[in-house]
């Protein structure tokens, strides 16, 4: 089976990226995704995978974040970015939600991205 079919075939159990399965040069700066302010200190944003999930997965970051444009903030623990409305917008894409430490206007966006750290990863798990 050629390589590039059985890697989505995986995908749909289990996507990572960032950390050390990041391959670009300055993965300690890696571009994750872009949010936009919904309210005060909730800013949204839309990760979209590679490949179709089997099912609704479940989410976990881990490293040090930053959000870099109008928004200008770092992010306090990965675990303040989590699946929001519960994240099952699609298979293949997940509504996030990032806890900013102090609030910002509604509208503004910026690129949530890694803080320096070649860490720094997003998980998305959807076993049987």
């Amino acid at each position: 089976m050629p390589f590039d079919v059985n890697q989505k075939r995986c995908q749909r159990y289990y996507f990572k990226t960032g950390g050390t399965s990041a391959t670009a040069v300055g993965n300690a700066s890696k571009n994750f995704m872009n949010v936009l302010v919904h309210a005060g200190t909730d800013a949204r944003g839309q990760f979209f995978r590679p490949t179709m999930m089997r099912a609704s997965p479940t989410f976990a970051a881990n490293g040090s974040f930053q959000i870099l444009g109008q928004i200008n903030q770092s992010i306090s623990s990965a675990s303040d970015i989590t699946l929001a409305d519960g994240g099952g917008v699609s298979l293949n894409m997940s509504a996030l939600t990032c806890e900013l430490p102090s609030g910002s206007t509604a509208g503004h966006n910026g690129i949530l991205r890694a803080n320096g750290d070649a860490d720094a990863f997003f998980e998305f798990i959807s076993e049987l």
